[in-house]
């Protein structure tokens, strides 16, 4: 086997020690001073306070985002829908049949009568149970067997 002389030559120039500097003295040259940081051109709600222009509900949020909404004034608009596609959700898994194994369900005796005390429900082994609201469902007061 051959002993390429070249190759080792070449791995060693890229290790060479530092070339002295313009100003005669050892070691790399000086780095360019960092440029200027430039100042960013405003908003056009940046430039409305800043004129003084008069705000009856207060500074909007947000005036340093540059393009679109800030999430204050999204948020609300889209809450309405957010609700309905959860809806919609819903429906397509009763729809089709998807629900989930870890819902149980439990039958209930009766709806729960002003009479139904909770000593009288215990003396006939009953139990009351609250089913609560979501959306457009009341609660529902029912009565359980134990």
């Amino acid at each position: 086997m051959k002993f390429n002389k070249q190759l080792v030559y070449t791995g060693q120039r890229h290790f060479a020690p530092p070339k002295p500097a313009a100003g005669g003295k050892g070691g790399p040259p000086a780095a360019a001073p960092p440029a200027p940081v430039k100042e960013t051109e405003k908003t056009p709600l940046q430039r409305l306070i800043a004129s003084g222009a008069e705000f009856p509900l207060g500074v909007p949020a947000g005036a340093h985002i540059k393009h679109g909404a800030h999430r204050d004034h999204v948020a609300p608009k889209l809450a309405p829908r957010i609700e309905i596609y959860a809806k919609k959700l819903r429906d397509f898994y009763l729809r089709e049949g998807l629900i989930m194994e870890s819902k149980v369900h439990l039958d209930y005796e009766r709806i729960r009568q002003p009479e139904d005390t909770l000593e009288k429900l215990f003396d006939n082994s009953l139990v009351a149970g609250i089913v609560e609201a979501r959306e457009e469902f009341p609660d529902l007061d029912l009565v359980f067997p134990m």
